[in-house]
C-alpha cells in the first residue's frame, strides 16, 4: 500500500521496475539448461534499476514520516523486515545475518520490555562475537554452515516446503485478503497528522501515548546501548534488577475498568485536631472568644456544608426530585373536579422516546405543532443497537427512524446537541460518569460498530461531538425532499432543510440551546402552535418555566411520567417566583454548583414558596447582575439559614446560628458535616461566577454573611447564649 502512493506521486520510476520485472519473468520461463544463467543476469539488472527507486522512496518516506500514522505504519513494517531476516538466517545456516538482524532485534526487546530477551539476549550477541577471536576454529565450523557434518550432503539442495508453487499462491492469497481488510477501512498510508488509530476499529489513540509509540525504536536502542555498556562491558551484573519502561504501544489504549475504592478520612481528623487546639488555646487564653471563633471560622480545609472530606463538591443526587415535586404542585392547583386519573392509553416520555409513538389527542387542534427534541437523548435510546446496525451509517438511518417516528404528527421538527467542549465545567462531571478510559474513534460511513457497545463508542467527548455533527448533516441529508421543516443544530452551526437562515450561537448544553430555538420558534409562528419538549432533563423543565412568558402560551415539555402542561405551573408558582425558578434550581443543587449539605430539594422548595418578594428579587438578579451587592449577599444569606435554622430558632445572626449547629450536630453526628460557614462565600462564588458564564438561564450565587439566631421561650424571643 505504501508502495501504491508511492507509485502515484512517481509514476516515471513505476515504469522502471514493471519492465525489470518483465525481464525476470521472462528468464524464468526459459528452458532449463539456460534458465539458471539468464535469471542471474537479469537479477543484476533488476537491483541496478531499482537502486535509484530505492534512493527515491527513502527520499519520499522521509517527507511522509512527518505524519504519525505513516511513521508507525513504516517502523512496523521496518521491524516485521528484521524478523523476516532473522529467520531466514536460521533457514539458510548464515551466522553473519543471523548475528546482524538478532542484534537488530535487541531494541524491540527492550523498547516492549521483554525481561528475559533484554538482559540475556546481549550477552548471546557479545558472546559469539568473541568467538571469532577467541574460538576461531568453532567460528569457522559455525561459518561453514554445518554442510559437511552429521553426514549431511553438502552438494544436495533441497527447496523449502514454503517455496512451493501451492504454498508461494496461498500466502499471495492472504496478503491480499489482510490488504483488502485494511483498505476496507480506509489506507492509513494516506493519513495526514500527528494522531494515531487503530486501523480496524479506527479508535484514536490517545495523545500522551503517541511519542512514545513512534520514539519506541529510539528508545529502545538507547536502551541497549546503555545495558551493554553498563553490564556487558561495565561493572554492574548481569543479573541485577532489569526495571521496566512500560513504553506504551497500540494495545495500551484499550478499555480499562476502574475499581472505586472507599475513601479515606483523613480529613476528618484533620478537623477533629483544629478544634481540639482551639479547645487548648481556649483554656490557656482568656482573649479568645470561643462563640466568636466558631461562628467565623472552619475548623476544616473545605466547608463541609458545600464539599466532601476529599476536597470535592457535594453532588446533588436528588435534582429529579424537583420534577415530581412541581407536578404536584400543578395538580394541587388544579380544582378537584378537574383531576382525572391517566388514560389507559397514554403515553409516557420513556415510551415515546423508546417506541417512536407519541400520543397527541387533545380537544383544541393547533394550527402547527413543533417538536424540540434533545438529539443526544435519543441516540442514548439506541444503547441496545438493532442487529442491523453494523456501521455509523446504519446507525443515522437508525436514528432517523426513530426521530420521525417520534415526531410524525408534527410540522416542524427542531433536533439540537449539546457542544462538547474541552474546558468546559461540564467535562468534569462526565469524567465522573465515565467508566474506564476513554477512547475516541472516527465517525464515517464505514465505522464498524457492531461489536463495539454505544456506551464506549461514545466515552469520548471528541467521539460525541464528531457523531453530533455527521447526524445533523444526515438528518438533513435523508429529510432534503420532506414537505416538514426540519431544523437541525450541534458544535453552533444551525441549518435547516428549507430556505432559513440562523446565526452562530454559543451555546454549549442542548437545554439553554432548546430554549434559544423554542424562542424564535415562538416569534415566526402563529399564537395558537403548539410547542413540545422532548427531553426528560429536570433542568429543561426548570428553564421552560422560567421563560415561558418568552413562548407560545400552548407550551408542553413530554418528561418520563407524562406530559406536562407549562401554563398551569407558571400560575401555581406565580410569575415572580417562575421567572426565578432557574437560579433557584442552581443555587439549591444542579450539576455543577453542587449542593448544601443535608437539606434536599423538597425541603428548599418549601421554603422558595413561602419566602417573601426580596429572596424572590435577589435571586432575579443573580440571572441580570454581573457583580453581587453585599445587600444581596445578605438577602440570600436569611434563605440558607432558614434552611439550616431549627423550628424554634429565628435567624438574626449568622455566627451564633453556626454555633448552635455546630452543637447541635455534633451530638447527633461527630463528624459534623453540615455546617455552614463563612469561608463557603469565596469557594461558592467560584462555582457560581463558572455557572453563570456558561449557563445564561441557570445562574445563581450562594454566599453567607451576618445572621443571626434567637431563641424563642414561652412566648418571648430572646438571644441564644451558649
Amino acid at each position: 500500500m505504501a508502495l501504491e502512493e508511492f507509485f502515484k506521486d512517481n509514476p516515471q520510476l513505476k515504469y522502471v521496475c514493471l519492465k525489470a520485472t518483465e525481464g525476470v519473468e521472462a528468464a524464468c520461463s526459459e528452458g532449463k539448461d539456460i534458465k539458471a544463467e539468464s535469471v542471474k543476469q537479469v537479477n543484476r539488472t533488476l537491483l541496478e534499476a531499482t537502486a535509484e527507486v530505492i534512493t527515491a522512496f527513502q527520499e519520499w518516506e522521509e517527507q511522509k514520516s512527518q505524519h504519525a500514522m505513516y511513521k508507525a505504519m513504516m517502523s512496523y513494517l521496518h521491524r516485521v523486515e528484521t524478523i523476516l531476516f532473522f529467520v531466514a538466517a536460521t533457514r539458510n545456516a548464515d551466522l553473519e545475518l543471523h548475528l546482524q538482524s538478532g542484534e537488530a532485534l535487541s531494541k524491540l526487546f527492550f523498547s516492549m520490555d521483554h525481561i528475559k530477551y533484554k538482559r540475556l539476549w546481549p550477552r548471546y550477541i557479545t558472546d559469539m562475537h568473541d568467538l571469532r577471536i577467541n574460538h576461531p576454529q568453532t567460528w569457522e565450523e559455525l561459518h561453514a554452515e554445518f554442510k559437511n557434518q552429521f553426514d549431511m550432503e553438502a552438494d544436495r539442495t533441497t527447496e523449502h516446503h514454503e517455496l512451493g508453487p501451492s504454498a508461494v499462491k496461498r500466502a499471495h492469497g492472504t496478503i491480499d485478503k489482510i490488504k483488502a481488510a485494511i483498505l476496507s477501512h480506509g489506507n492509513p498510508f494516506t493519513t495526514e497528522g500527528d494522531k494515531l488509530y487503530n486501523v480496524i476499529t479506527l479508535a484514536y489513540i490517545p495523545d500522551e501515548y503517541v511519542p512514545q509509540i513512534l520514539n519506541a525504536d529510539v528508545t529502545g536502542q538507547m536502551l541497549y546501548e546503555d545495558y551493554v555498556s553498563e553490564r556487558i562491558n561495565g561493572d554492574v551484573s548481569l543479573w541485577a534488577p532489569v526495571k521496566k519502561v512500560n513504553n506504551k504501544m497500540f494495545v495500551s489504549g484499550n478499555k480499562k475498568i476502574t475499581v472505586q475504592l472507599r475513601d479515606n478520612t483523613v480529613d476528618l481528623k484533620e478537623t477533629k485536631d483544629l478544634f481540639a487546639r482551639l479547645m487548648v488555646l481556649a483554656r490557656s487564653n482568656r482573649d479568645i472568644n470561643q462563640k466568636e471563633s466558631i461562628g467565623n471560622y472552619e475548623f476544616t480545609l473545605t466547608p463541609r456544608a458545600l464539599f466532601a472530606s476529599n476536597g470535592t463538591i457535594l453532588p446533588c443526587h436528588d435534582k429529579s426530585k424537583l420534577i415530581s415535586l412541581l407536578e404536584k404542585l400543578t395538580r394541587e392547583d388544579v380544582p378537584h373536579e378537574d383531576h382525572q386519573l391517566p388514560q389507559a392509553g397514554s403515553t409516557t416520555h420513556q415510551d415515546a422516546m423508546d417506541t417512536g409513538f407519541t400520543d397527541t389527542t387533545s380537544t383544541d387542534q393547533p394550527s402547527r405543532k413543533i417538536a424540540l427534541v434533545d438529539g443526544m437523548v435519543l441516540v442514548q435510546r439506541l444503547s441496545k443497537k438493532p442487529s442491523t446496525v453494523v456501521t455509523v451509517k446504519d446507525l443515522s438511518g437508525c436514528f432517523n427512524d426513530r426521530l420521525m417516528s417520534l415526531t410524525r404528527d408534527y410540522d416542524d421538527i427542531i433536533l439540537v446537541f449539546d457542544t462538547y467542549r474541552t474546558d468546559s465545567l461540564k467535562s468534569a462531571t462526565r469524567d465522573k460518569r465515565r467508566q474506564g478510559k476513554a477512547i475516541q474513534y472516527q465517525v464515517r460511513d464505514d465505522t464498524n460498530i457492531k461489536h463495539i457497545p454505544l456506551s464506549r463508542f461514545l466515552s469520548h467527548d471528541q467521539t460525541k461531538a464528531d457523531l453530533t455533527d455527521y447526524l445533523t448533516a444526515k438528518i438533513l441529508e435523508y429529510n432534503r425532499g420532506s414537505s416538514k421543516l426540519i431544523i437541525t443544530s450541534a458544535s453552533g452551526n444551525t441549518r435547516s432543510n428549507k430556505d432559513l437562515l440562523f446565526e452562530e450561537n454559543n451555546h454549549e448544553e442542548a437545554d439553554t440551546l432548546l430554549i434559544h430555538q423554542a424562542v424564535l420558534a415562538s416569534h415566526r409562528n402563529p399564537a395558537d402552535t403548539q410547542l413540545m419538549f422532548f427531553s426528560p432533563d429536570t433542568d429543561i423543565l426548570v428553564l421552560v418555566t422560567a421563560n415561558y412568558d418568552l413562548l407560545l402560551k400552548n407550551t408542553s415539555i413530554s418528561l418520563a411520567s407524562g406530559v406536562v402542561q407549562i401554563e398551569p405551573l407558571w400560575r401555581a408558582l406565580g410569575k415572580e417566583r417562575a421567572k426565578a425558578l432557574s437560579a433557584f434550581h442552581a443555587f439549591t443543587g444542579a450539576d455543577n454548583t453542587g449542593r448544601f449539605s443535608r437539606i434536599g430539594k423538597a425541603t428548599w422548595l418549601q421554603i422558595y414558596l413561602k419566602t417573601d418578594g426580596d429572596i424572590i428579587n435577589a435571586l432575579q438578579m443573580l440571572l441580570d447582575e454581573a457583580e453581587v451587592a453585599e445587600g444581596m449577599l445578605s438577602t440570600l444569606a436569611s434563605f440558607v439559614c432558614a434552611a439550616y435554622s431549627p423550628k424554634e430558632f429565628i435567624s438574626a445572626e449568622h455566627r451564633l446560628l453556626v454555633k448552635s449547629l455546630f452543637a447541635i450536630v455534633a451530638r447527633e453526628d461527630k463528624t459534623c458535616q453540615c455546617r455552614p460557614g463563612m469561608s463557603i462565600r469565596d469557594e461558592h462564588l467560584k462555582v457560581e461566577g463558572h455557572e453563570r458564564s456558561h449557563r445564561d438561564s441557570c445562574s445563581a450565587l450562594t454566599s453567607l454573611c451576618s445572621v443571626a439566631v434567637w431563641w424563642q421561650e414561652e412566648g418571648a424571643v430572646k438571644e441564644l447564649s451558649m
